[in-house]
């Protein structure tokens, strides 16, 4: 098993420190991912089963299978899920709702596991209170999504914030409040992140006015007040 592009980076100077300090091992890395495999074997048959019982009741029924996180299998040179890049951040989002989400339909608005709440409580006819964080999938959409990460002592990702859009991810790594490193990726031209735009030797760097204030804006908005 060889990975993706992210897995078979090789020149990570772009990253910050506590990615260019990675020494995991392949072999490590495909270890980790095979033991996961053989583990979610059980979790197939427990879905299985919950998804027959379920397909015996009516359109009543909404069931909505995630997950908490995602998680890296190498992509740059990482074994964990406390970073902000899309192996870590990106989970499964599958809804089955008979008589109102088409079978096999896919939609490519961007989703938070915070949406999760409203939209049962949309699809439950109840009114979501004001101040519950999250959109509905049934009455809204999202340009962007706010991922965060906060460490503690002696551990070595530290805490950052970051953007994201279908178009590129801003991310600022903190100490003591201060930002330290910065990242942005334009993810339609560079999918795998494997190019920090902002460490490229380029002097033309991408403008940072509008992805600092939407990650300064989510950073203290709540409810209906976030964008």
């Amino acid at each position: 098993w060889w990975g993706n592009p992210a897995f078979r980076e090789s020149d990570r100077r772009d990253k910050p420190p506590y990615v260019r300090q990675q020494t995991q091992s392949v072999q490590r890395m495909r270890d980790i991912r095979a033991r996961q495999l053989r583990t979610l074997m059980s979790v197939d048959d427990m879905v299985g089963r919950v998804m027959t019982v379920l397909s015996n009741l009516n359109e009543n029924t909404l069931a909505i299978f995630t997950s908490d996180n995602g998680y890296q299998w190498g992509e740059h040179g990482l074994t964990n899920k406390t970073t902000p890049y899309t192996p870590s951040i990106m989970v499964p989002f599958l809804v089955r709702w008979p008589g109102h989400v088409a079978p096999s339909s896919k939609d490519g608005r961007l989703v938070s596991l915070i949406d999760i709440a409203p939209t049962v409580a949309q699809a439950a006819g109840l009114v979501p209170d004001p101040m519950m964080d999250g959109r509905s999938l049934f009455s809204s959409a999202r340009d962007h999504i706010l991922t965060e990460f906060f460490t503690w002592p002696g551990y070595v990702v530290p805490t950052w914030a970051s953007v994201r859009t279908n178009t590129y991810q801003y991310v600022e790594y903190y100490d003591g409040g201060s930002v330290t490193f910065r990242e942005y990726y334009d993810l339609a031209a560079d999918p795998w992140q494997l190019v920090n735009l902002l460490r490229d030797g380029d002097p033309s760097n991408p403008d940072l006015t509008a992805p600092k204030a939407l990650v300064a804006a989510a950073k203290v908005c709540a409810g209906v007040d976030c964008p």
